[in-house]
């Protein structure tokens, strides 16, 4: 958490209510400023946080924690100009749709001469580059999900390439098996006035 710089707001999301509580006190103890229930509205933003920021938090980073299941947020699209995820492609039940929700609520760009989207920056750990390791993860990824509820054999670049994200950069270390990436949601892509047209025809 100390990573984010000044003026950042910062939402942290758990599918663990105690690791929540762990995230509020971590917050509370590095200063940052709590932020009330209804962080964000409808248009994902909050009149009376941003009357708050605009006063006194220009210095501080703006912090909420919430429980959330990550493939179905209750965040509404575009809210986000980042996300983050640290070591969770290896337990969601469902990786690829956690990935979905991520892209869903990360801003979007439109076009070349349009705001570039957000960014998704995924720090994970998953199989490796070399066949040998990737053989000894393999033998073991039963017992081990079963104790951990880690599946730390998975191909997180086929997860995220499904997941039908854009991959910017790719750092691999650990002998491959951790994952540094930049990716960003799919671009939306303009329709063109017939198309337009069309559209409009067949839902009226």
């Amino acid at each position: 958490m100390a990573y984010y710089p000044p003026g950042v707001r910062l939402t942290a999301t758990d599918g663990s209510a105690p690791m929540v509580e762990v995230c509020k006190r971590k917050a509370e103890r590095a200063g940052y400023a709590p932020v009330a229930r209804g962080f964000f509205g409808k248009n994902g933003k909050n009149e009376k946080l941003e009357k708050r920021e605009n006063v006194a938090n220009k210095t501080r980073v703006l912090a909420d924690a919430r429980v959330s299941d990550a493939a179905a947020s209750p965040f509404a699209s575009d809210s986000f100009d980042a996300v983050v995820d640290t070591f969770g492609l290896c337990s969601f039940e469902d990786p690829v749709a956690a990935l979905r929700e991520m892209s869903r609520v990360c801003r979007k760009g439109r076009g070349e001469k349009d705001a570039p989207p957000g960014k998704i920056y995924l720090l994970e750990h998953g199989r490796s580059d070399w066949a040998w390791l990737s053989n000894i993860l393999d033998r073991h990824a039963d017992p081990h999900a079963k104790r951990w509820g880690c599946y730390w054999n998975r191909d997180i670049l086929a997860i995220v390439r499904e997941a039908g994200l854009e991959v910017q950069s790719v750092a691999r270390y650990h002998l491959g098996t951790t994952y540094v990436i930049v990716a960003a949601p799919p671009r939306r892509r303009r329709l063109k006035k017939k198309e337009n047209a069309d559209a409009r025809r067949a839902v009226f």
